[in-house]
């Protein structure tokens, strides 16, 4: 009590983050190098040098076929020709006003129903220049009250209610309903469609979903905006997530970067989720200071834009995951709430059928963007690095096979570990094609170096050819990527809830159970020629272009050997 209760002694402690910290620790590790070097016997020296020089041959020989029999492995025939797949059923009920209602039956969820209500923003008016206010909109809404209950009120509603509500933005490609295979490359505008939905997600037991409903409905039509003191909470908040995160995680954000330069929903995703977030949340926080009408007004907006995309109902899905039973008891509710929401005024439902309103925008920021070929760099403090690269390996019309899976798990495991990994010193290197744009992208993990990286991503096609020709790439290799390929697919037994999520996912995306199982058939079918023509396709990729997240004095390095880039510098001191 003497010291802790009645004790009046205050620390006060300010941190100035120092604009010359790394090059400060660049300078003193080079001075600690040579002290060490120069304390150095001549035979010291040797003996380090020729330890360097055995764990480079270590890291550089293959482990002999005896040495790899060792390990337990399955075979080909111990895995599923067919894939799991969950039951669930589609219907657009008369009392829904066009809202698509999707039923999960499941068993073991003990009463307890998981209710997604998805509703379609491209119903609801958006202005581009407010897409990324979208993220800040859902938490204001979930946060700052309603005209019901205030901030504490509606929380210890949620408490008593509900296992949790959360409000998130999803978006998705979906397949063109004329399309004859899920995986062909997009081509144009035309065949380009997307799915960018409003989520409010929450679980209950059977006997609160009313009570549920009525919350999710307080907070789509009685959300507080005018909350200028919530706002700047909320808003610091997020920039100082994303600001760690870039730091933390910088490979995600560098993807994000990069793929925002071949896709417009992967624009559209980077500016709600990436560095131009972190950007557009630091604007918003001085306008929120300063011009705080004009913020609340754009608030204002969205929510009534959204309200009215609720009205329309079409475009709008509501996914119902539990035992039957209680998917049916939750009808009732569902009939209930919904009738007085959906269909209740005459509101223009003109852009029922258009394409999606975003995407004209975001294929003119692409064009100004240069549509990949502009290099970035994310400036951070931080003494390593996270090197991306992509670019599209794949014609308009193109398809994709199920054999590109294959191959990129061989070269995860294989070329990439070894190169990137093991010999360059990066924590970790990931690689991936996105089967709906036709591009491939490579990214580090953690990595001391920029420069000799990109060589290594740029050397990858030639790696599979000469594995080709020297016979590295045999049965038994590509046994075990399809293994692997198969086990990424497959993964683990789901729980209830997130069955009743990756339905809603496929839903969204349009591809049925037929593709599904024509991919999986197209991995297990790969050969030789699948890997000659990957790398023939990674060899001639198009508008190549790089993202890192690093340090000022990294980018310097990698500007002196010959990489252009442009850096961009968040206001963020954190950063």
């Amino acid at each position: 009590k003497e010291y802790l209760l009645d004790n009046n002694h205050r620390v006060h402690l300010e941190l100035h983050p120092s604009d010359t910290l790394d090059a400060e620790m660049a300078d003193e590790e080079k001075k600690s190098l040579l002290q060490i070097k120069n304390s150095l016997s001549l035979t010291q020296f040797r003996d380090i040098q020729a330890s360097v020089t055995n764990l480079h041959n270590i890291q550089t020989t293959e482990d002999t076929p005896a040495a790899l029999a060792t390990i337990p492995s399955l075979a080909l025939s111990d895995l599923s020709p067919t894939g799991v797949e969950y039951p669930f059923t589609v219907d657009t009920p008369k009392h829904s006003g066009g809202i698509t209602l999707l039923k999960t039956p499941v068993s073991g969820s003990f009463g307890i129903v998981n209710i997604h209500l998805g509703i379609d923003l491209a119903h609801a008016n958006i202005m581009w220049d407010d897409v990324g206010l979208l993220p800040f909109f859902a938490s204001m809404m979930k946060e700052g009250g309603t005209s019901t209950f205030d901030e504490i009120e509606i929380a210890r509603e949620i408490d008593i209610h509900t296992g949790g509500i959360s409000i998130d933005i999803i978006t998705t490609h979906s397949t063109p309903p004329t399309s004859t295979h899920s995986d062909l490359v997009i081509a144009s505008a035309d065949d380009t469609q997307i799915r960018t939905l409003l989520f409010l997600e929450g679980k209950c037991t059977s006997d609160q979903t009313e009570e549920m409903l009525d919350l999710f409905m307080d907070l789509l039509e009685n959300c507080e905006l005018d909350r200028k003191d919530k706002a700047l909470q909320i808003l610091d908040r997020q920039i100082s997530t994303i600001s760690s995160a870039i730091q933390s995680r910088g490979h995600a954000y560098a993807v994000k970067k990069m793929e925002a330069r071949y896709d417009p929903l992967s624009l559209i995703d980077e500016y709600m989720s990436g560095v131009s977030q972190l950007l557009i949340l630091e604007q918003l926080a001085l306008d929120a200071r300063h011009q705080w009408p004009v913020v609340r007004e754009r608030l204002e907006s969205l929510k009534a834009g959204i309200w009215k995309a609720l009205d329309v109902g079409v475009g709008s899905v509501i996914s119902l995951t539990g035992e039957g039973k209680t998917i049916d008891a939750v009808e009732q509710d569902l009939k209930r709430v919904l009738s007085g929401v959906v269909g209740t005024k005459k509101v223009d439902k003109s852009s029922i059928g258009k394409p999606h309103p975003w995407l004209g925008p975001a294929r003119q920021e692409m064009k100004i963007y240069g549509s990949g070929g502009k290099n970035e760099g994310i400036v951070v403090s931080s003494q390593v690095s996270y090197v991306g690269k992509e670019g599209l390996m794949y014609n308009p019309n193109e398809e994709i096979n199920g054999s590109t899976d294959v191959v990129v798990h061989y070269l995860k495991k294989g070329y990439l570990w070894h190169t990137v990994r093991e010999q360059n010193g990066a924590y970790g290197v990931f690689m991936d094609v996105n089967h709906w744009v036709g591009s491939c992208y490579f990214v580090s993990y953690r990595d001391p170096l920029i420069k000799t990286t990109l060589d290594a991503y740029d050397a990858t096609a030639d790696s599979l050819y000469e594995d080709l020709k020297t016979g590295a790439i045999n049965p038994d290799e590509i046994t075990t990527a399809i293994i692997g390929s198969i086990g990424l697919i497959d993964g683990s037994a789901l729980p209830p809830s997130q069955i009743g999520f990756r339905n809603l996912a496929i839903y969204l995306s349009g591809r049925t159970a037929e593709h599904r199982q024509r991919w999986r058939e197209e991995i297990l079918s790969t050969g030789d020629s699948d890997f000659a023509d990957f790398a023939h396709h990674l060899k001639n990729w198009m508008n190549p272009s790089v993202a890192v997240v690093g340090s000022t004095s990294s980018f310097q390095k990698a500007m002196d050997d010959g990489l252009a880039l442009k850096l961009i510098i968040s206001s963020d001191p954190s950063v």
